[in-house]
């Protein structure tokens, strides 16, 4: 048996042989590898051409062991190998036809594609796989950058797996690489997608296959993966990738069943991707084929604008909606609005193509349509209305053309409109920063007479700065504080505050969106210049507006003048009877309002009192049949609830005593209806018969609805706590607090199982009213109460016994009301009281100078002393600035912070035109140096002509540091966050020159040692991590005055200054690798070469050249040690 296997291996032996002599020869005519493979003893033999590239050992005729082969196969594809040779050896397959990937000896992942036959002998066994492997196949499907399968393997694999499996594809997308390129350099974008490549590849499970497709682009498809799978991978990958970028992605589902091909499942899933992008980045969206359809759809109707704007704007056309002079209702003019009607999907509204026709770079094209047809139109109207005027939007895109201004003036010229018949409205929800490039373009305009307006005022970017900064002739205040302005308080203040200010100003003022009858009796009340709205006629075509406006003879002419009529008569009938003399009948109203009228008398002496009662007081009170007075007293005292006799008492001494009307509210027992609030009012009387009277009235209050002053304004709950039954009793319906019950049990701890007080104020709830006769009334603790809107917000409350006599003391008042609510009533009364504070309420310290009194007008903030000291002392503002500047101001920046604050200096700005002057300083806020921004605008007074000036100090600390930190980052290498190589060389340089002649140093040069088996052994990760642990090194060992950079790779640089003697550095070098030997994550050791450097013949690129034949020479004698440069 023994010698049969002999023979046996003798044979396959012969044949191997055999092989290799055919495989040297042809080895020479190919650029593939080719190999043999010895089934039954695994056994590889190759030609010497792959063993040099991959450092195979080159044993000719002897071969070597598969797991030698393995060794260089990457660790990932290892499987994949195996597996394939095992379903040889059982003889499932014959053909070996396998991708996978290779490390060569310099740790680069090379692709490539193993091919082989087997073959068999006499008695068809198994023995050898004979073949070839090409590197050159393969590279046109890799990625050079990330070692990836590219977009063309991506594309021929698709096809395979909608075949095979169901399935998932994920699209994956850096966020902001373009910008990180930009900042940073190209090569740092490069450095992040081979980070972003190596996370993939650790988190990728066998069987799933990663792709770059493109830019910042990665594709991953999991075959036969639940979407669980999917969320998970992305989670690990996200947070890998955290604090080096982040990432979006868009997945979509594939099945073997359906009909789709892998280009619409990538069209899918790059939909899901764009979608993440657009929701805020740095997350996974999955597909979804309704908002698929929904851009699709965009992209046509793009499409079908693009071809209706390059045919003169077919399918484009506008309607007009009539401008109303707010005084006496004549017709203004009209606003011109661009309308479309598709031929596939019917009307669209403004809102739906404006956006596309900016983004697309059409909107000015269609925009001087706009203003020509408007224009026109309006040359026309005006021989039947002369001093008809038209109004035109334009686009903040169409402003920022720089034809803009010529374009403008040309239309009119053509159309031959005058200028003041014209106005441009610029939308307000976009914000028009650059005042000065405006202020030109609007200042041409107005010099032929064009009227520039701000629409929708209010809604977008509205301060005082627009009326201040830009000059505008016009306001079209929004709908938004037009709607139901009758009603609303808030709003009608908002209005009248814009009004008087743009009066003030000089500036008309137009109301839009006036669409009811009372809206428009409240609004006229202010007097605006302008109304529009649906009340006065929709946007319509030209036709229906002369129709409405200016064709007399017309049914929709006289319909308008008969309702414009009727209003009037409305208006005037409105103002009469807000004046007419009130009449009614006082019984009727005592009666509906359940108000019950009384008398009470009471004998001085002997305390007996007598209660006398109208008819409604009788039913309110539930009385049955008519009471003598005294049982009546004893009737309604009687039932007064505890704890509030002594108080219901001292209402009666009050108002005996002082004369006073005097009211309180308790709570009273009424017979059928149980326990109600009762509100009481009275007022002492001429005394009769010697007894003292009162007379007034009883109400119950219980179910009165009591709406609020201002909605959203001050509320409040009341309840009473009887300690001894535990209940609580609410006076009124429960308006904020959750829950509808008046009345409660098992009061505090019922809340407190409810969840009504929050968990974590629970204990300090309880404490208030457990334990009352050893707890003092409470003035206002705060507490968080979950509300009817299902969340917890902070209350104040405050608690007070009513008496300490009887059973007075068992009863407890609350009054709960919220913590916020007159801090958040005194800054909306802020906000809408000045636009002018509004501009200024997010700044550090403000003023307004009077340039030329020089005085300070107005100070806040930082300031807000300097008017006041400045009018006690008799001092101008300059010198308060003498005082100051040096206290608060860093030394390097006072003279730069003086010359801005000089008032002669503000003059001169106006003078040569310059309305706008900021500076960045330095400056000290509470010990601690803080960079700020000084922006100094000088303007003229319409009225008195004087000189002024607007100051603003803004707190941009945070934004300068990380503009500093981010311009420092710009130097650093991104990984160890030393100098990058061209920094390093620069500050090296410099200081030789500067130096001069005394110019000397030692330039250093290291590098990790085994660098490359750290990668391949941990992964790029954990090499990443080496580089840092010997950055780190290098600056516990070189002091903060020597330079340290990364040259690339493994490779580090240090310059040590003013040194020409080895002692220094090799205490240095000692050092350093003590540093490294207390390393524990990982073993780490280096080769350093240095050489020494003086100013004259100073050459950096030959120094580096010198030190690194030094290092070379560290390695040669065997790595982690150090070597001078030797002429």
């Amino acid at each position: 048996m023994i010698k049969g296997m002999k023979e046996k291996n003798m044979s396959i032996r012969e044949t191997i042989n055999i092989y290799i002599q055919t495989m040297q020869v042809l080895d020479e005519t190919t650029e593939d590898y080719l190999y043999i493979y010895d089934i039954i003893n695994k056994r590889a033999y190759f030609t010497g051409k792959i063993c040099r590239k991959y450092g195979l050992p080159d044993r000719g005729t002897e071969g070597f062991p598969l797991n030698v082969w393995e060794d260089i196969v990457y660790h990932k594809d290892l499987e994949l190998l195996r597996k394939s040779l095992r379903e040889i050896e059982e003889g499932v397959s014959e053909n070996h036809n396998l991708e996978y990937r290779l490390v060569d000896s310099e740790g680069n992942k090379v692709w490539i594609r193993c091919k082989g036959t087997v073959q068999k002998n006499r008695d068809g066994i198994v023995q050898i796989l004979i073949g070839s492997i090409s590197e050159l196949a393969m590279r046109r499907k890799v990625d050079k950058l990330t070692g990836l399968w590219n977009c063309d393997k991506f594309t021929e694999d698709m096809g395979k797996y909608l075949k095979e499996s169901d399935g998932y594809l994920m699209i994956l997308g850096l966020d902001d690489l373009k910008p990180m390129n930009i900042k940073n350099g190209r090569t740092f974008g490069n450095y992040i997608l081979k980070i972003t490549a190596n996370v993939l590849e650790e988190q990728t499970e066998s069987g799933w296959k990663l792709y770059r497709l493109s830019g910042d682009c990665f594709a991953v498809v999991f075959p036969e993966c639940e979407e669980k799978s999917i969320v998970e991978f992305y989670g690990k990958v996200r947070n890998c990738l955290k604090g080096r970028c982040t990432v979006s992605a868009g997945a979509a589902f594939y099945g073997k069943k359906s009909d789709m091909d892998g280009g619409m499942i990538y069209l899918y899933a790059e939909d899901a991707l764009d979608r993440a992008k657009r929701e805020g980045k740095n997350k996974l969206v999955f597909f979804s084929s309704e908002d698929y359809q929904k851009n699709l759809n965009k992209i046509q109707f793009i499409d079908e604008i693009k071809e209706a704007v390059q045919k003169g704007c077919k399918g484009f056309y506008l309607c007009y909606q009539p401008l109303i002079n707010g005084e006496d209702f004549r017709l203004y003019g009209a606003e011109a609005l661009l309308r479309y009607r598709s031929s596939r999907w019917g009307e669209m509204g403004p809102g739906q193509f404006i956006p596309l026709l900016e983004q697309s770079g059409l909107i000015g094209e269609a925009g001087n349509w706009v203003l020509k047809t408007a224009a026109e139109q309006c040359v026309k109207w005006r021989k039947k209305v002369p001093d008809f005027g038209i109004s035109v939007n334009i686009s903040y895109v169409q402003l920022q053309e720089r034809e803009i201004t010529d374009t403008v003036l040309d239309i009119l010229k053509e159309t031959g409109l005058p200028g003041e018949a014209l106005t441009l409205e610029v939308t307000e929800s976009i914000q028009l920063q650059d005042y000065d490039y405006f202020n030109k373009i609007f200042y041409e305009w107005k010099r032929y007479g064009i009227r520039i307006a701000i629409d929708d005022f209010g809604t977008g970017y509205s301060s005082l700065g627009y009326l201040k900064s830009i000059d505008i002739d016009e306001i079209k205040v929004d709908r938004c504080f037009i709607k139901d302005v009758q009603e609303n308080t808030y709003d009608y203040r908002i209005l009248s505050n814009i009004i008087k200010i743009a009066r003030s100003a000089q500036i008309a003022v137009c109301c839009e969106g006036v669409e009811k009858e009372n809206e428009l009796f409240t609004i006229r009340e202010l007097r605006p210049d302008i109304l529009q709205g649906f009340l006065f006629g929709k946007p319509c075509k030209r036709e229906v507006l002369e129709q409405l406006y200016m064709e007399k003879e017309s049914e929709a002419y006289k319909s308008r003048v008969k309702k414009e009529e009727e209003l009037r008569i409305q208006e005037t009938e409105r103002k009469r009877e807000k004046t007419a003399a009130f009449q009614c009948d006082h019984c009727e109203v005592l009666e509906n309002t359940n108000l019950g009228l009384w008398e009470i008398r009471i004998d001085p002496e002997t305390g007996y009192c007598e209660m006398y009662v109208d008819q409604v007081m009788r039913r309110i009170m539930g009385l049955k049949e008519m009471l003598p007075p005294n049982e009546c007293y004893e009737y309604w005292h009687g039932r007064i609830s505890e704890g509030y006799y002594d108080y219901v008492d001292l209402g009666v001494r009050n108002a005996i005593e002082t004369g006073k009307i005097v009211q309180v509210e308790y709570t009273w027992n009424h017979p059928e209806r149980g326990e109600i609030t009762a509100r009481c009012t009275s007022v002492r009387i001429k005394d009769k018969n010697g007894m003292i009277c009162l007379e007034g009235y009883h109400r119950n209050v219980s179910g009165v609805e009591r709406p609020d002053f201002l909605p959203g304004g001050l509320q409040n709950e009341r309840f009473e706590y009887n300690e001894k039954k535990h209940t609580i009793y609410f006076h009124t319906k429960r308006k904020m607090l959750d829950g509808e019950e008046i009345r409660e049990k098992g009061f505090p701890r019922c809340w407190i199982d409810r969840k009504i007080v929050h968990p974590h104020f629970a204990e300090k709830f309880c404490s208030i009213f457990e334990n009352r006769e050893t707890t003092v009334d409470l003035t206002g603790v705060e507490i968080l109460l979950r509300t009817k809107k299902g969340r917890y917000d902070c209350f104040r409350m405050k608690t007070g016994r009513l008496g300490k006599k009887g059973k007075d003391a068992n009863t407890v008042a609350v009054l709960i009301e919220p913590a916020e609510q007159e801090r958040a009533m005194e800054l909306k009364y802020m906000q809408k009281k000045d636009f002018y504070e509004a501009l200024i309420s997010e700044t550090a310290a403000y003023a307004e100078i009077d340039v030329e009194g020089r005085n300070i007008v107005e100070a806040g903030g930082l300031w807000k002393e300097y008017k006041k000291v400045c009018a006690e002392n008799r001092k101008q503002m300059e010198e308060m600035i003498g005082e100051k500047v040096h206290e608060v101001t860093f030394p390097e920046d006072e003279a730069a912070y003086r010359e801005c604050l000089n008032l002669s200096y503000m003059k001169k700005m106006y003078r040569e035109g310059v309305h706008t002057r900021k500076l960045c300083f330095r400056r000290y806020v509470k010990g601690q140096i803080c960079w700020m921004k000084l922006v100094i605008h000088v303007f003229h007074d319409r009225y008195t002509e004087n000189l002024y000036a607007l100051l603003y100090l803004e707190d941009i600390d945070a934004q300068k540091k990380r503009e500093l930190e981010q311009e420092s980052a710009a130097k650093r290498d991104p990984l160890t966050l030393l100098y990058n190589r061209n920094i390093f060389m620069y500050e090296v340089e410099r200081f030789m020159m500067e130096a001069g002649e005394e110019g000397k140093g030692a330039l250093v040069i290291l590098d990790l040692d085994n660098f490359k088996q750290i990668n391949d052994r941990y992964g790029h990760l954990k090499g990443d991590e080496a580089l840092k642990l010997l950055a780190e090194a290098l600056k516990q060992t070189f002091s903060e005055g020597e330079f340290l950079g990364r040259l690339g790779g493994d490779e580090f640089l240090v310059f040590v200054q003013d040194v020409s003697e080895k002692t220094y550095l090799d205490c240095k070098m000692k050092r350093l690798f003590e540093e490294l030997e207390k390393i524990r994550e990982i073993s780490l050791a280096c080769s350093v070469g240095i050489v020494f450097a003086e100013h004259e013949n100073f050459s950096y690129r030959e120094a580096v050249k010198k030190a690194d034949m030094a290092l070379y020479k560290s390695k040669e004698k065997g790595k982690n040690r150090y070597s001078y440069y030797e002429e």
